[in-house]
């Protein structure tokens, strides 16, 4: 009896561990083939004898950075997606609040309905009003587009957040003369700081990755990285060996957030499900 519980408890750590293998393998496998090949040739990419083993060249890189001036599509993603999650974080943070502690269900229900609906929906509005402004083109116009899609998703993660944490903390915090601002500075932040984390990560890769808002409304005065990978794919044919080198850009910043601020997403996506 003992002998059969240990074969089966072996048995099961080999699936375990083929399962892992397995799904690693097709996760990982996309992500080595498009960072390997932004140091390959084009005639290299297509030859699969190089698939693993080949001279590598930053042939491609040099091209991005000499002949297609990749650093300003590169600053204006950069400024675009901070201030796009610095804004949201900066109005969402008090909006969740807010929602929580005084319980706007109807609020709750409308930026719930935003967050489901399909950010793509927004687009030509957007376009209306801020054509309207004289603001097509221009940073200003894709900061204030991704908004619309950050805020929603910042409230909805930080709600539950605000929600787990004991009423008596702030009542006691009241009672010394506390405000309601001064509540959630000292407070309810310090305490919901991994949800608040979360929010911000995620809503920096959705801002980041975003490109039909940055190819509509941003035009070619404000081109972010995403939008610049359309530049290598022509009417003739496809520059898949520039193409990759500058996927592998677009994906970088994401990529290393992601897997240096893993814990922070792990926590933050757990703990807020744990009423206190």
């Amino acid at each position: 009896m003992v002998q059969s519980m240990k074969i089966n408890k072996i048995i099961g750590s080999i699936l375990r561990g083929v399962i892992i293998f397995i799904t690693l393998f097709f996760l990982l496998l996309p992500i080595y083939y498009m960072i390997s090949s932004s140091f390959k040739t084009q005639r290299q990419m297509m030859d699969f004898r190089q698939f693993i083993k080949f001279t590598p060249t930053l042939n491609n890189y040099k091209i991005l950075f000499r002949h297609h001036d990749i650093v300003h599509p590169m600053w204006i993603s950069i400024v675009v997606t901070v201030m796009a999650t610095g804004l949201a974080c900066l109005l969402g943070v008090p909006a969740a609040y807010a929602i929580s502690r005084h319980k706007m269900h109807k609020l709750s229900s409308i930026i719930l309905t935003v967050r489901i609906v399909p950010a793509i929906t927004f687009l030509i509005p957007w376009y209306i009003i801020l054509s309207k402004f004289r603001l097509i083109g221009t940073k200003t116009a894709l900061i204030l587009a991704n908004l619309l899609v950050s805020l929603p998703l910042i409230i909805w993660i930080v709600v539950p957040y605000f929600g787990s944490i004991s009423k008596e903390l702030e009542e006691a915090a009241f009672i010394d003369g506390c405000s309601e601002a001064g509540s959630l500075v000292r407070i309810m932040i310090p305490l919901s700081s991994p949800g608040i984390i979360t929010a911000a990560i995620l809503s920096f890769i959705k801002v980041w990755n975003n490109y039909m808002f940055a190819f509509v409304l941003g035009g070619s005065k404000a081109r972010t990285l995403p939008v610049m990978l359309k530049v290598f794919i022509g009417y003739t044919g496809i520059d898949y060996a520039c193409l990759v080198a500058a996927a592998t850009i677009v994906a970088l910043p994401v990529v290393l957030l992601s897997i240096f601020m893993n814990k922070y997403v792990v926590t933050g996506l757990t703990a807020g499900a744990v009423k206190a």
